[in-house]
Order: structure tokens, then sequence, then C-alpha cells
């Protein structure tokens, strides 16, 4: 499945509608729909901060940051907070959402918790914000209980199960 990652250029990057609806125009351009726009440069920064627009229903494996701070701001539309213990049960679930619609509206992480989020509207823009360099070694570590994207019975039956 295609995910569409942007990489500013620019030493000041100004988030208004016009980009935002670029940014779901792009997505709905995609097989996955859904886009990040990487506000930082390069996976060296220090300082990861990204616009994220994901469809509805889309399936976020569950995972966890070990050495790393999360916090989501939401920009439009609403989702479905999970935080899951070492054995997959749900500890803490709620709602991010734009102001306008209710319920939280950013949420920070301490590093080690495994989590995920459900698009619940037809179309969810949040800015995220994570520690960085990237190094794709322990970046994200992923449980044995969550399965994996290829996986579509095994997501049908967990989204199944979470979300009761």
């Amino acid at each position: 499945m295609d995910q569409k990652v942007i990489f500013n250029t620019a030493d000041a990057v100004k988030i208004d509608t016009e980009l935002i609806n670029s940014l779901k125009k792009t997505a709905a351009g995609n097989e996955s729909r859904k886009v990040t726009l990487c506000l930082h440069k390069t996976h060296a920064d220090g300082v990861h901060e990204m616009i994220n627009v994901y469809p509805k229903g889309l399936y976020v494996r569950p995972h966890k940051h070990p050495i790393k701070t999360e916090t989501k701001h939401m920009i439009e539309g609403k989702m479905i907070m999970l935080i899951f213990d070492d054995q997959g049960h749900v500890t803490d679930q709620f709602e991010l959402a734009e102001r306008t619609l209710g319920g939280c509206l950013a949420h920070r992480l301490e590093k080690n918790y495994f989590h995920s989020i459900v698009p619940l509207s037809d179309i969810v823009v949040f800015h995220e914000i994570i520690n960085g360099p990237y190094t794709g070694i322990d970046d994200s570590l992923f449980p044995d209980w969550a399965p994996e994207i290829t996986d579509q019975e095994g997501i049908k039956a967990f989204m199944g199960k979470i979300m009761k």
C-alpha cells in the first residue's frame, strides 16, 4: 500500500486552509488515501513535525516508541486514540477531534506505550510531533498481537475486538 510522504524544503512553512486542501487532494489520489507532509527537512532532524491526512477506517498497526514521545493535535475531523498494555488489552480509549466536534484537541504520550488511532470521520487531519532523528532502528516497535498491515482477515478480527 502506498503512502505518499512529502518533505518540506522551506525555512518557514505556513499551514493554512489552502495547504490542507492540497494535502487532502493528494491523499485522495493515493491508493492508501493518506499523505504525510514532513515539516522538518530530513530524517536527521532532532524534532519531527508532520501534517497527516488519513481516511476513515484506516488501520494503523499498534506500535510503541521506546525512546520517543509523541504529540498529536487535531486540525480536522475525529479519531479514536487507543492505548494498550503489553498484552494487547486497551487501557485507555478516547476521541481526538477538532474543536467544533468536541473530544480532546491534543494528546501527548510518553515513550514506551503501545498505541494506535482509528479515523472516524471521512478524513482526519492532524499535526504530529515526535523526537528525531528517524533511524529506522527501534523507532517503532510492533507487538506480535497486532496484525501486519497486509493481514486483512487478522485486521478485521482485531478491529472488531478493540472497537466494541
